[in-house]
């Protein structure tokens, strides 16, 4: 464990500062990202590059740009190098109503994604959350 502490040592010394072998050097945080959070269910698939472009553009100096999809295709975003996220669509969630709260699961994951990203703006693009949450089955129904 020393070896390694050592070898991170070299690739992270503080430029005009000299550490003590034993002493760690802490790097100060960034702060709080500047997130846009652009949602983008029920969108085409070929319009997504295209969206993603724009939102670049659009926000140069975002810290970081957070994409919500439903669309099991994580290809436009992987090409672009853009953080996403992803939410089961519509139909899935009505296929599998019965297996799963899909409401209470969403509003949960929405509300995680909400505090893990903390986005200073939500775009829209397509469904917009309120609405994809609310068409969500409400509960299992019984089985017969």
């Amino acid at each position: 464990m020393q070896k390694l502490f050592s070898m991170l040592r070299q690739f992270s010394k503080p430029r005009g500062k000299t550490l003590a072998d034993d002493e760690p050097y802490i790097y100060r945080s960034r702060g709080l990202l500047d997130t846009v959070l652009v949602v983008v269910i029920g969108v085409e698939a070929k319009l997504v590059p295209e969206i993603i472009e724009t939102i670049k553009k659009k926000f140069p100096k975002a810290d970081k740009l957070v994409f919500l999809t439903d669309d099991s295709d994580f290809t436009a975003f992987r090409e672009q190098a853009v953080a996403f996220e992803y939410m089961p669509p519509l139909v899935e969630q009505r296929v599998h109503a019965a297996d799963m709260p899909w409401q209470s699961y969403l509003r949960e994951r929405w509300g995680l994604l909400l505090a893990k990203w903390k986005p200073r703006l939500i775009l829209s693009y397509g469904m917009n959350i309120d609405a994809f949450l609310a068409a969500a089955p409400t509960s299992i129904p019984p089985r017969t």
